[in-house]
């Protein structure tokens, strides 16, 4: 079958001409694409390499009339630890300034329950505390308390993704501690993150730390794990090797349904750096080499958003987790009406790190 395009704007196929609207092209005979149908030539098309250049060609002005990509279009979404982020790693997202948000997260031999607070438009705070299986007797649990921060380095533009740089388990015991350098481009409904992680972030063990070609120390990461209330500064960015993350995040649209449109629901799915090594098994079916690897550093998730909460179920390493963030929008503008929402949010912080100092 031939394609082609006859006079005054008509379609031809095999040569036979049918009638659409006008298109206000030059005369693509003047330029050597071949004559109109009808023409002692015959049809344009009777290559498949010259149509399809046709068709390129025909779309160009269609495509210059798409919109542009529209940065942060959605609204960010809460992670399975606290804070912004995919489902246990985090992306270069944040909340709008002075967003104090609380939540629970239930998982296979962990319970975790924070409270975080975007305290700057860059900066975002995070007190989490872990119930946990206790991997030293091997039975029974025990606690873990932990505080994270992530900072923006750069917001998104047109051409350059967002980067942000984090800390977890910053003050704890720094069983989950590790950090991050993590990007984020969104391109329409698609929010695309990739990253790299070190210490807890890093046991996946893609490659060898590249900061160890500026300092060999790096090279070696302390190996310490306390009682809390003290920063690890003399790990950060340290190990012999660092992994790589990341995942995508997609906006699905409304969904119609007879009750009304389904609205706020994000599909993620992300690629672990975290091996999850001390939380394999299914306890207490297995009590010894709990040190193992997860089952799959694939995890999957769907969640539902709306202006002042998150819900979701993933399967994480293989098992199912379920979240719960309650979001509470504040301003820390004394100007606001709700100033003093923000003052009581940063209350339940300051509190909140006194008790993780403890």
């Amino acid at each position: 079958m031939n394609l082609g395009l006859g006079e005054g704007g008509a379609w031809c196929f095999g040569g036979t001409a049918a009638p659409v609207m006008p298109l206000p092209l030059p005369s693509l005979s003047a330029v050597g694409f071949g004559e109109p149908c009808g023409s002692p030539a015959g049809a344009w098309g009777r290559s498949p390499r010259l149509a399809f250049t046709i068709l390129i060609a025909l779309a160009a002005p269609a495509w210059a009339q798409l919109p542009p990509v529209v940065l942060e279009e959605a609204p960010a979404s809460g992670g399975n630890l606290g804070g912004v982020g995919l489902l246990e790693m985090r992306n270069a997202r944040f909340r709008p300034d002075g967003v104090l948000e609380a939540g629970t997260t239930l998982r296979l031999q962990r319970r975790f329950y924070f409270v975080s607070f975007q305290a700057l438009p860059w900066l975002e705070a995070n007190f989490r505390v872990t119930e946990r299986l206790n991997g030293t007797t091997g039975r029974g649990g025990t606690t873990d308390r932990a505080f994270d921060l992530r900072a923006r380095i750069w917001e998104e533009t047109d051409w350059r993704p967002a980067l942000a740089i984090g800390f977890q388990d910053l003050i704890g015991t720094g069983i989950y501690q590790g950090e991050y350098i993590v990007g984020s481009k969104r391109v329409w409904d698609l929010d695309f993150s990739l990253g790299v992680g070190w210490g807890r972030l890093g046991t996946g063990g893609d490659f060898a730390n590249p900061a160890r070609y500026v300092w060999d120390g790096f090279a070696t990461r302390p190996r310490s794990v306390g009682e809390g209330g003290t920063i690890r500064a003399a790990s950060f960015f340290r190990g012999r090797q660092a992994a790589l993350f990341g995942g995508l995040e997609w906006t699905v649209p409304p969904i119609p349904t007879p009750f009304g449109a389904i609205e706020g629901l994000r599909a993620k799915i992300e690629w672990s750096g975290d091996t999850l090594r001390d939380e394999r098994g299914v306890y207490p079916a297995r009590v010894s080499g709990l040190r193992g690897e997860a089952r799959s550093r694939l995890n999957l998730g769907l969640q539902w958003s709306n202006e002042w909460m998150d819900a979701g179920v993933s399967f994480v390493a293989a098992h199912a987790t379920v979240g719960l963030v309650v979001a509470l929008s504040t301003s820390a503008d004394p100007l606001h009406a709700s100033w003093w929402g923000s003052v009581l949010g940063t209350a339940i912080v300051a509190t909140a790190a006194f008790l993780i100092a403890l």
